[in-house]
């Protein structure tokens, strides 16, 4: 891409990072893939090529698409290119916040989060790239919810893990959490910016509660889900589902409540640190 000024590319993934990442992507031939934070579109063009060089896949990229650098929407810049290079068929460009509203402005509080929603729709992830807001708690909660999402031996890949503070604060608050450094194995490739690429290699203990109406069977939303010891509250998603995507404790308790329906108290399950994943119904009469 031929862009004006140097300034539009200080933000963008550099020459060896960007051979690293086509690389991997050519090695790993992922079919989804998902990237937070589209700026000038660099990156996403860069691995829709290695897409397009192995005959398959697809990069879901999202942006919240506010002005930066002074330029009033850098992905317009990214669709151009997109459109110019013949990848319309292997991008899908997406605009909202990933996990999180990092900003106080009207035009950032307008946008929707859609991570999840994304990645519920989507069904699967191959490949993460994680190059969103650089605050502390974005860094840390866009990987957090990827996380739950990746099967074992997907990838996740955070940039500028060595050129800028906050994201090394976050890495190191990722890498304190001990089941991260249990299910992952971690590389880093000291460039210009950094990359550290994640790679699943086990999966943890996780508990999806599945909450259905006694008489119709039918699933539940809306139900909150309360521990009292960790002081803690889960809403049912419109599957009736609640997942608990950490261990916290050998035996969870908690009190299920829903309007309509008669409160369900001291609920306990057992997590067993020897399965990978465990799944508990409960049913609830309406009052």
């Amino acid at each position: 891409m031929n862009y004006h000024s140097k300034s539009l590319s200080s933000g963008s993934i550099k020459k060896e990072e960007a051979s690293f990442l086509y690389n991997l992507i050519i090695q790993e031939k992922p079919k989804i893939v998902l990237q937070v934070g589209t700026f000038l579109g660099f990156s996403t063009l860069i691995i829709a090529e290695a897409l397009k060089h192995n005959g398959a896949g697809k990069i879901y990229t999202i942006d919240p698409e506010i002005p930066h650098l002074k330029i009033s929407n850098p992905v317009d810049i990214a669709r151009k290119a997109c459109i110019e290079r013949g990848l319309g068929d292997r991008i899908e460009f997406k605009n909202g916040w990933f996990s999180s509203v990092p900003y106080s402005s009207d035009k950032a509080i307008s946008l929707e989060v859609i991570g999840s929603a994304l990645i519920q729709k989507i069904g699967t992830l191959d490949f993460v790239f994680i190059d969103g807001d650089h605050s502390i708690m974005s860094a840390i909660s866009n990987f957090a919810v990827v996380v739950n999402f990746l099967r074992v031996n997907d990838i996740c890949v955070i940039h500028d893990v060595c050129s800028i503070y906050s994201v090394k604060q976050a890495l190191t608050a990722i890498l304190s959490d001990k089941w991260i450094e249990r299910m992952f194995d971690l590389s880093i490739l000291k460039g210009h910016d950094g990359l550290a690429v994640f790679r699943k290699v086990n999966e943890y203990v996780s508990v999806r509660i599945c909450i259905k109406d006694k008489l119709t069977q039918k699933p539940v939303p809306g139900v909150i889900l309360y521990s009292k010891t960790h002081g803690e509250k889960a809403v049912s998603d419109l599957r009736g589902e609640i997942y608990i995507p950490a261990i916290l404790a050998y035996k969870y308790c908690f009190d299920i409540i829903a309007n309509g329906y008669k409160s369900l108290h001291n609920c306990c399950v057992s997590l067993d640190t020897h399965r990978p994943f465990q799944e508990y119904f409960f049913e609830l009469e309406p009052e």
